[in-house]
C-alpha cells in the first residue's frame, strides 16, 4: 500500500513510493525482468495525475537512464520543496517513463526550479511540461511555460541544474537564466556568456508569461552541448499569400527567381496563369542530376545521403524574371511536360518563397525579391554555413531596401552596386572572411553577428575572396543578371536556406551544384552544458 507498480516498455516497470511532506525527496524506482541488454528509458515529472505544482512544490526533473547488462533497477529522486507542502492536506506527484530503441545514448539527467520572485518571496508555477522525443531517439525536447518573476515582471528566472545520477541529491552544474518576455518592438538583446536576458520567449505575445524549449542531446558523445536552450522559430514575414490553398497573390513588386528542384527526366515549362495571362517562367527546364541538392538533403549530415554526397550534382535549371506586373493579381503556378499540363497537387508558401508540388513528381521553387524575408519577431538568428568549395570564399550579409534591394542610392545592377554593398557589409560587421568559415566538408555556425531578424538582407559571395569577383542574392547584380543563389527552404521549416555557386553559373566552368557554400539562417540554440 505504499508503493504503486504500472507496467511499461519490454518487461519495464515503475514503482512510486510514497513519502511524506517532511521528506526531502519523492521516489520512484524503474526495474526490469531481463538484465541482459541494453535498455534506455526516458522520464519526466508530469502535471497528469499530479496534484503537486512543479517548481513550487518540488523541482521538475527529467533525464535518460541507461540500463546496462547486469543493470535491473534504476532510482529516480525528484527534490521536494517541503516548506510548501507542509500546507497541502494531500498531493501527490507523477513520472512520465518511456523506453526508448538504443542507439548508444549517454546518461543525462536535469533538475529545473525557477527563482523565487525579489519582491514576494514565490517560485512561480511551471506548468505544461512536456517531453518529446525524436524519431531517431537521439534527441528529446522539454518544454514548459512559467508567469515572469522578476521585479519588473518581464523575464522569467529559471535554474537549470545537471546531476551526474537519477538519483544524485547534488547537483554537477547549475546555470540561471533570465528569459524575456516577448516584445514585438524590443530590441534584440545581445547574446552574452552569461545568458542573460534573452529574447528567447517562444510564445510570441507579450502576456508576463514566458515559453522555453530546451533541447537534450542524448547521443552527446558526438562532442555536440547536452543541454541547450531553444529560440523562437524564426517565422519569415510573409511577402507572397496563399489564396485558396491553389492560387497566389504577390504583395510587392519584385523580381522572381525560378528553379525546377527534382531530379526527373524530360524537360518542363514552368508557368504563372490569371484570369487574362500566361506568364512563362522557364521554358524546357531540366531536372536535377540524381542526388542533387535540394530542401532535404541540405539539412542532412549524413556523409552518403546529405549535402556531402552533392558534390558536382547540378541541381535543376532556373530563370529570372523581372520587368513584369506581379501584384494585384490572383496567379496559379503551372507546369507542362511535351504539351500536357501537369496537375497542382500541393502549393506551400514560407515568407518570400513558394514551393509547387507537380504531377509526376516534378517541384517548382519560386522565390521573390532573391532576399532574406524578414522574421515577423525580433528574434535572435543563428547562421549555419555549410562548405564543399575548393575557393577561400568570403561571405556577407548586407541590409537592403525591402523592396528593390537598393544599397543607397543604387539598385541591383547599376555601377558600383556590388562594391556598396560590400563596404556595407564591412561596416555592418556581416562580413566573414575565410578564415572564419569552416573547412571543405565541414560546418559551422555562428551565433553572435548581429543580424536584426526585421530587417531585410541581401548576402555576397566573394569569389576566393577577391572583392572584385562579388556575387550576390539579388540576380540583377551579378554578371548578366544569372542567379548564384538558390532558396533551399523547406516550406515547413521556418528555416532560410541558401545554396551558394562560386563559380558564375551563366559559364561552362560551373559545375551548377549550388553546395559551394550552404547557408541555414535560423532560430538560435544556446549551450548551456
Amino acid at each position: 500500500s505504499n508503493a504503486k507498480r504500472t507496467l511499461f516498455g519490454e518487461g519495464l516497470s515503475v514503482t512510486a513510493y510514497q513519502t511524506t511532506s517532511a521528506s526531502a525527496e519523492a521516489r520512484f524506482a524503474i526495474q526490469r525482468q531481463d538484465a541482459s541488454a541494453t535498455q534506455v528509458v526516458m522520464y519526466s515529472t508530469s502535471a497528469i495525475g499530479s496534484l503537486a505544482e512543479a517548481g513550487v512544490d518540488y523541482a521538475a526533473a527529467c533525464g535518460l537512464l541507461v540500463f546496462n547488462p547486469g543493470e535491473s533497477t534504476k532510482i529516480v529522486t525528484v527534490p521536494l520543496l517541503a516548506d510548501s507542502l507542509k500546507t497541502r492536506k494531500d498531493s501527490s506527484l507523477s513520472l512520465a517513463v518511456q523506453e526508448l530503441p538504443y542507439i548508444n545514448q549517454q546518461e543525462l539527467h536535469l533538475l529545473l526550479q525557477p527563482s523565487k520572485d525579489p519582491t514576494t518571496d514565490v517560485r512561480p508555477v511551471l506548468s505544461g511540461l512536456e517531453l518529446s522525443v525524436d524519431a531517431t531517439a537521439a534527441t528529446a525536447h522539454l518544454s514548459l511555460r512559467a508567469d515572469s518573476n522578476t521585479a519588473d515582471r518581464s523575464a522569467l528566472k529559471l535554474q537549470i541544474g545537471l546531476r551526474q545520477r537519477a538519483d544524485s541529491p547534488s547537483i554537477q552544474q547549475t546555470k540561471e537564466i533570465a528569459i524575456a518576455d516577448f516584445s514585438p518592438t524590443a530590441s534584440l538583446v545581445g547574446l552574452n556568456p552569461a545568458v542573460d536576458n534573452l529574447a528567447l520567449d517562444r510564445d510570441g505575445r507579450a502576456n508576463q508569461q514566458v515559453n522555453l524549449q530546451l533541447d537534450l542531446n542524448l547521443a552527446h558523445g558526438l562532442g555536440a552541448p547536452k543541454v541547450s536552450l531553444a529560440g523562437p522559430d524564426l517565422k519569415p514575414a510573409p511577402t507572397v499569400a496563399l489564396v485558396n490553398g491553389q492560387q497566389l497573390r504577390f504583395l510587392q513588386e519584385a523580381p522572381l527567381s525560378s528553379w525546377r528542384a527534382d531530379n526527373g527526366s524530360g524537360q518542363v515549362t514552368f508557368g504563372l496563369h490569371s484570369e487574362s495571362t500566361n506568364l512563362t517562367l522557364i521554358s524546357g527546364a531540366s531536372g536535377g542530376s540524381t542526388g542533387s541538392l535540394n530542401a532535404s538533403n541540405a539539412s542532412d549530415d549524413n556523409a552518403a545521403s546529405g549535402w556531402l554526397s552533392t558534390e558536382a550534382r547540378a541541381i535543376g535549371s532556373r530563370a529570372i524574371t523581372s520587368g513584369q506586373t506581379l501584384a494585384g493579381q490572383t496567379w496559379t503556378p503551372t507546369a507542362s511536360q511535351n504539351g500536357v499540363s501537369l496537375a497542382l497537387l500541393d502549393l506551400a508558401v514560407d515568407g518570400n518563397q513558394v514551393t509547387a508540388q507537380f504531377a509526376d513528381g516534378v517541384t517548382g521553387v519560386y522565390w521573390q525579391n532573391a532576399g532574406s524575408a524578414p522574421s515577423v519577431a525580433p528574434v535572435p538568428a543563428a547562421v549555419e554555413v555549410q562548405r564543399l568549395a575548393g575557393y577561400a570564399n568570403s561571405l556577407g550579409f548586407y541590409t537592403v531596401d525591402s523592396i528593390t534591394g537598393s544599397v543607397g542610392s543604387l539598385n541591383p545592377g547599376q555601377g558600383g552596386y556590388l562594391q556598396a554593398a560590400l563596404e556595407r557589409s564591412k561596416h555592418e560587421g556581416l562580413l566573414l572572411d575565410a578564415n572564419a568559415l569552416p573547412a571543405y566538408g565541414q560546418s559551422a555556425t555562428f551565433n553572435g553577428l548581429p543580424l536584426d531578424t526585421q530587417k531585410r538582407y541581401g548576402l555576397l559571395l566573394l569569389q576566393n575572396s577577391d572583392p572584385s569577383i562579388i556575387f550576390s542574392s539579388f540576380a540583377a547584380a551579378n554578371p548578366g543578371g544569372v542567379s548564384q543563389m538558390v532558396s533551399l527552404s523547406s516550406s515547413t521549416s521556418n528555416n532560410l536556406v541558401l545554396g551558394i555557386e562560386d563559380q558564375w553559373a551563366g559559364g561552362s566552368a560551373s559545375d551548377n551544384d549550388f553546395n559551394d557554400l550552404i547557408v541555414n539562417i535560423k532560430n538560435v540554440s544556446l549551450a548551456l552544458f
